[in-house]
């Protein structure tokens, strides 16, 4: 059986995306994506929000200009591969974890809630951003 590194993760940003370009060139856009579970209370019992969990998530080359739009606030959805990498800051190692965007799905209105928990069917003004 082949491995397999897939991520999708659905959230909005917390800041205005950010691009930069590499010194060989290449266009990089970095989002800010913060995720926020809905969990069962059961001393309340009613849904309350859980953890936020915020997720470093970068697009390349195509993909980056047109992320570059994306503002703060807004919903998006995002898949692609699970990645690592080390730096070294005040004398000390430490390591972060990303995503590397292979598609990217702006959401153009934030889902009503539905009282379960469950997103509403996407609308038609949902605009896909494919690599």
């Amino acid at each position: 059986m082949r491995d397999l590194n897939i991520v999708r993760l659905r959230g909005r940003l917390g800041k205005d995306a950010e691009t930069t370009t590499t010194g060989s060139g290449k266009k990089v856009t970095s989002l800010n994506v913060a995720t926020t579970p809905r969990i069962f209370d059961k001393h309340s019992k009613q849904l309350k929000d859980g953890k936020t969990e915020w997720h470093r998530c970068y697009a390349w080359e195509k993909l980056a200009e047109k992320a570059a739009t994306l503002k703060k606030g807004e919903t998006v959805q995002v898949e692609g591969t699970l990645t690592s990498r080390e730096y070294e800051k005040d004398g000390i190692k430490r390591q972060v974890w990303e995503v590397r965007i292979s598609e990217l799905v702006r959401i153009a209105a934030f889902e009503k809630d539905s009282g379960e928990g469950e997103a509403d069917a996407p609308t038609e003004e949902e605009i896909p951003f494919a690599a």
